[in-house]
């Protein structure tokens, strides 16, 4: 039997989580709001820890069993989260913003911070569990 994806509160928040980060990501900036190059970056590194975070909890049902589930779930986390990132950087000057490669950067920090989070959370509840 194969195992699903998420229960449907898990992936609707996750789904919920990466409209909001594209939607963020790509309205111009208001005008008012300090953008500071170190908050900009600490701003992406964090929305992406999130939406790595929640990723991992998805992917984890899915892969949960299979040979080598560890790898293949860290790969395709990496791979939505690059995708995800990169995709945004790529639309935002359609949007009036700027293409910056230290965004791109930051979210992909923020992805891999966020599996190491998801990570050690799973082993510590692993361990109160058993």
């Amino acid at each position: 039997m194969r195992k699903s994806c998420g229960t449907a509160s898990e992936i609707v928040l996750w789904l919920m989580l990466t409209m909001f980060i594209v939607w963020v990501s790509v309205i111009p900036p208001s005008r008012g709001v300090p953008s500071g190059l170190s908050s900009d970056k600490l701003a992406h590194g964090l929305a992406y820890v999130g939406l790595a975070f929640f990723s991992s909890l998805v992917f984890n049902r899915f892969f949960t069993g299979r040979n080598h589930y560890v790898l293949f779930m860290l790969l395709s986390v990496l791979l939505y989260v690059l995708f995800i990132g990169v995709g945004v950087e790529l639309l935002q000057p359609r949007f009036g913003r700027s293409l910056e490669l230290l965004d791109a950067a930051a979210d992909i920090a923020g992805g891999g911070l966020g599996m190491l989070i998801f990570f050690l959370v799973k082993r510590v509840y692993d361990r109160i569990i058993r």
